[in-house]
């Protein structure tokens, strides 16, 4: 039998603390994208209109509109599965930090952005915006971190144990 961190007599179980830092990173991840994307479809024509009046999107409105949406739905199912949600996490990390960037530099050139954001998310600030999408993108980073590190000790003691 081959002895991993959740069955080693000294584990902390039930769940170990990196387990729950990615189950939590994960599942809010899977919160984040799904209403995002359900919120952009529901209010499909006018999430079309802001983006066509967005600065460097423009012409390409319908395109990003749908790759957005597309890659939203795509990432929560990745994240959904556990055999996939590592890789469902550095691609919601991805496209976090795309977002940001792109929302960073038009609050540092004064770009007025229109927001198509739903729910609670409509009563953000651009600049708060950003700082919401910077714990979304910090908490992507220790969900991968804590993997790294499950992993790692998992693989000590699998080793110990033979």
């Amino acid at each position: 039998m081959q002895t991993t961190l959740s069955n080693h007599p000294r584990s902390n179980k039930p769940g170990n603390w990196h387990e729950r830092v990615i189950d939590f990173a994960v599942y809010s991840h899977i919160l984040l994208f799904f209403y995002t994307a359900f919120s952009k479809l529901i209010t499909y024509p006018s999430f079309l209109k802001v983006l066509s009046d967005l600065p460097v999107i423009g012409e390409w409105h319908e395109l990003i509109a749908l790759t957005v949406i597309f890659s939203e739905i795509l990432f929560g199912l990745l994240l959904i599965f556990p055999a996939s949600r590592i890789r469902g996490l550095w691609c919601s990390l991805s496209l976090m930090i795309l977002f940001t960037l792109y929302l960073s530099y038009h609050i540092a050139v004064k770009s007025k952005l229109p927001c198509s954001c739903g729910g609670v998310i409509s009563g953000l600030s651009w600049p708060q915006h950003v700082i919401f999408n910077i714990g979304f993108i910090l908490l992507g980073f220790a969900g991968i971190l804590a993997d790294k590190k499950l992993r790692a000790i998992n693989k000590i003691f699998s080793r110990g144990s033979r």
